[in-house]
């Protein structure tokens, strides 16, 4: 992958990781400047084929469904995330950053159960923003 596309996907990812920490949901504005950035940057470029960035874009597509199956459990922001983020780094990159995520996310919440029961918190029905996990996955895609 190209350096215009890790450039923007890095900076999209670490705002849209501060937007869902604090705020739980991503700006319209985010998704859709980084998605005419991207547009822009392989138009100059055509660092993907049509084929990889619809790939890519097919994840985000398959959240954005599964979010209508499970009435909202899952983030329609963080589908439309994954929809951009297919776009800058294509079908296998996007699914390891899915991959990445959700290992991370897994650990977190693994050491946040295991703390909870030592505290005698329940901390079960807690909803956690996807996107602050991202980061190390995110990082880790951009190295390979």
């Amino acid at each position: 992958m190209q350096n215009s596309s890790q450039v923007i996907f890095l900076i999209f990812l670490i705002i849209a990781a501060i937007y869902d920490g604090k705020e739980r949901s991503i700006p319209l504005w985010l998704l859709g400047g980084t998605a005419g950035c991207a547009i822009m940057a392989e138009i100059l470029t055509r660092e993907k084929s049509i084929w990889d960035m619809g790939l890519g874009m097919a994840v985000g597509c398959l959240l954005l469904l599964l979010e209508k199956v499970f009435q909202g459990e899952l983030g329609r922001g963080d589908g439309l995330f994954f929809c951009v983020s297919g776009f800058l780094l294509g079908g296998k990159r996007n699914l390891l950053l899915l991959g990445g995520g959700i290992l991370v996310c897994g650990i977190y919440s693994t050491f946040l159960l295991l703390f909870g029961a030592i505290a005698n918190i329940s901390v079960r029905r807690w909803k956690l923003p996807f996107l602050p996990f991202l980061l190390p996955a995110g990082i880790a895609v951009l190295l390979l």
